[in-house]
C-alpha cells in the first residue's frame, strides 16, 4: 500500500468519525464499522487471496538469538530485531500546576473519555476506570528531549503533562490520546510490564484510532502523526473485530490462539519499521494470510 493513497482514504475515514459525541453513541462499533471500510477502500481482495487454495504459504518463527526466521514459498529469511517492548519514556522538565487556561480542554477531553468507558462493551470496572482518570495529576512540563511532543501520561508518575512550550496547539485531541493510554495503563492491572508493546508505533496508531472515534478537537493548523498510519491496522482490526479492540485493553492471548505469538509480534515489528526493505512484502502476506486462515 502507497501512503499517499492511505492519507487520501483517512479523509473520508475521518470524515465517519465526526458523529455526535454523546453517551449512547457506540464508539467500539464506530472503529469497526470504519475499519472494514477503510480495508474494503484499500483494495484488499479477499475474494482471490493467493493463500486461499494453500499453494502459497508465509510462516514465521522466532529463535533463542531474537531473530525472526521468515519462510515465504520457500524462500528463507533471517531478521534480527530488537526487543519489541523497551521501555522508554519521557522526562518531562520543571513541572508545574496547571494553567486555569487548560480547564475548559481538559473538562472536555475526560467528557469524551468518560462517554466512551461508559458506552463501551469490552471495558470492565468502568467506574475504577473513571475513578482512576479524574485522580490523575495534570500538570505543566518542558519536554527538552522530545518538544514536538504536546501533552505525555507518566504511567511513573501517574500524571498527564502538558508541553508549556506548545501552549497554543494543546487541544481535546492530544489530551483524550493521553487518557486511552492512561486507560490501557489500568486495565493491565496499573503494570507496564503486562502491556505488551506499550512503546511501539503499533500500540500508538491504536491508541489513536480509539481516539478519533471520540471525535475530539483538534487545532486547525495540526494533524496527528498517526494518521498516515491507520490504513495499517484497518485490515487487522476489521478481521479481529472485538478482539481487536479488546486486546489492546486485556492483552493479546485471543489473537495468539488464531496466528500465533511470534507472528503476530512479526506483524507489530513491520508496522513499526514500514519503511524497510520487503516490509510492504512481510505486510501484504501477513494480512492475506490471516485472512484466509480466519475468514469473516
Amino acid at each position: 500500500m502507497k501512503k499517499e493513497r492511505i492519507f487520501c482514504l483517512i479523509v473520508v475515514f475521518l470524515l465517519l468519525l465526526t458523529g455526535c459525541s454523546n453517551s449512547s453513541t457506540n464508539y467500539d462499533a464506530i472503529i469497526l464499522d470504519n475499519a472494514s471500510l477503510l480495508t474494503s477502500e484499500l483494495g484488499f481482495d479477499t475474494e482471490n487471496n493467493p493463500f486461499a487454495d494453500g499453494t502459497r504459504y508465509f510462516n514465521v518463527t522466532k529463535n533463542s538469538k531474537n531473530e525472526f526466521l521468515v519462510d515465504v514459498n520457500g524462500t528463507e529469511m533471517r531478521i534480527r530485531t530488537p526487543d519489541t517492548n523497551t521501555e522508554s519514556e519521557y522526562e518531562p522538565q520543571n513541572s508545574s500546576i496547571i494553567s486555569k487556561k487548560y480547564e475548559k480542554i481538559i473538562k472536555q477531553s475526560k467528557k469524551l473519555v468518560y462517554q466512551y468507558i461508559d458506552s463501551s462493551t469490552i471495558l470492565d470496572d468502568k467506574n475504577g476506570i473513571k475513578n482512576y482518570i479524574d485522580k490523575l495529576s495534570i500538570k505543566e512540563a518542558s519536554f527538552t528531549e522530545a518538544d514536538y511532543v504536546g501533552a505525555y501520561f507518566s504511567y511513573t508518575d501517574n500524571c498527564v503533562y502538558i508541553n508549556r512550550n506548545l501552549s497554543s496547539v494543546i487541544c481535546e485531541w492530544m489530551l483524550v490520546h493521553e487518557f486511552v493510554h492512561a486507560i490501557s495503563y489500568y486495565t493491565h492491572g496499573c503494570s507496564i510490564e503486562k502491556e505488551e508493546y506499550a512503546f511501539n508505533l503499533f500500540n500508538e496508531i491504536l491508541t489513536d484510532i480509539i481516539t478519533a472515534s471520540l471525535s475530539p478537537k483538534i487545532g486547525k493548523d495540526i494533524q496527528s502523526g498517526y494518521i498516515a498510519y491507520y490504513g495499517l491496522l484497518a485490515p487487522y482490526i476489521n478481521l479481529f473485530g472485538e478482539h481487536a479492540v479488546k486486546a489492546y485493553f486485556y492483552g493479546y492471548n485471543a489473537i495468539y490462539e488464531k496466528i500465533g505469538h511470534d507472528e503476530f509480534e512479526f506483524f507489530v515489528i513491520v508496522i513499526e519499521n514500514y519503511d524497510a526493505e520487503y516490509s510492504d512484502v512481510y505486510y501484504n502476506n501477513l494480512i492475506f494470510k490471516w485472512y484466509a486462515n480466519n475468514p469473516i
